[in-house]
């Protein structure tokens, strides 16, 4: 017998693919064509097919079929079955050193990307193409902004996927927009509040209200962009509280202790008790894009390929 790539050639160009073999051993192991099909996943129909294929390739029979209670294999089948299992377990034990082998070349890429399903998913869209190409094992680290920039500043990430106002004062980052739609800004409403039975809310309906943001050590600018917005809608003395982060503002929200002006992005794990706005007027700048940021230029063609 003699290998050629995925088969094996016998004498007149009979050849078994791996799959027939894997075929055949698991019904001689399940004892049954049935018992062999639920563990293979394939139709009853689908493996007979394939068994009497085999016999018909090879000329001979794989099984006694002069008892139709009890599966025995012919003497033939026997001694394929002898000389089969050691090849497969060959076979499979051949496959899995090449695959440790491959993986223990691939340099790992360590990419931080901010607690976000769209973020996430933005990610792993621009980097797959990529890691492929350069034999890269990507390891995804999730996180909140400012902790995961400073572990790039730190040398513990490549990169990292944030939300555009995350890099506020990180100028020495380099950065670039890996698409999808951009985070606006809304007016977010806990379901018990009255407000949220209005059809629409304006900046200037909650100039009364406590509004609630997160810290700087979030996320740098929230304060900043919030007092523009609020002095665009004529609302210059407004009250304020500052939390530790968006989890805090989110919660505080839904338990009806002040309102919130947050992107939307951020809200959609509340959504079922918190109603949002949309805000009038809104500028360019208002919006957050979603980027990629790094620090060593190696790795700028990531997101331009």
């Amino acid at each position: 017998m003699r290998e050629r790539g995925s088969y094996f050639f016998m004498k007149k160009e009979i050849y078994m693919t791996f799959l027939q073999i894997e075929y055949f051993i698991e019904i001689v192991r399940s004892g049954s064509f049935t018992r062999a099909a639920e563990k293979l996943f394939v139709t009853h129909q689908a493996l007979s097919l394939q068994i009497q294929a085999m016999e018909k390739e090879l000329g001979m029979p794989l099984f006694d079929r002069s008892n139709r209670k009890k599966l025995a294999l012919a003497e033939s089948g026997e001694i394929l079955y002898q000389a089969w299992v050691p090849l497969l377990e060959s076979h499979r034990a051949a496959i899995r050193e090449a695959k440790d082998h491959y993986e223990e070349q691939m340099k790992t890429l360590y990419i931080g990307v901010q607690d976000s399903p769209r973020i996430r998913e933005l990610s792993i869209q621009v980097i797959s193409e990529y890691i492929k190409r350069k034999n890269l094992k990507p390891e995804f680290i999730v996180g909140e902004p400012e902790n995961l920039l400073s572990r790039l500043n730190a040398g513990e990430l490549d990169m990292c996927s944030v939300i555009s106002f995350a890099l506020y004062g990180k100028e020495h980052l380099m950065k670039a927009d890996i698409g999808g739609k951009k985070a606006v800004p809304v007016i977010v409403v806990s379901k018990e509040h009255p407000l949220s039975k209005k059809k629409k809310l304006t900046l200037w309906d909650i100039r009364d209200e406590l509004i609630i943001t997160f810290d700087d050590s979030f996320a740098k600018g929230s304060r900043i962009r919030i007092d523009e917005m609020l002095q665009r809608a004529g609302v210059s003395k407004y009250k304020l509280k500052v939390l530790k982060n968006v989890q805090e503002v989110k919660m505080a929200v839904c338990l009806n202790q002040g309102v919130a002006i947050e992107l939307d992005m951020a809200m959609n794990d509340i959504l079922d008790k918190v109603k949002l706005f949309s805000i009038d007027n809104l500028k360019e700048e208002d919006a957050a894009k979603i980027v990629m940021a790094w620090k060593d230029p190696k790795w700028s063609d990531i997101v331009s390929e």
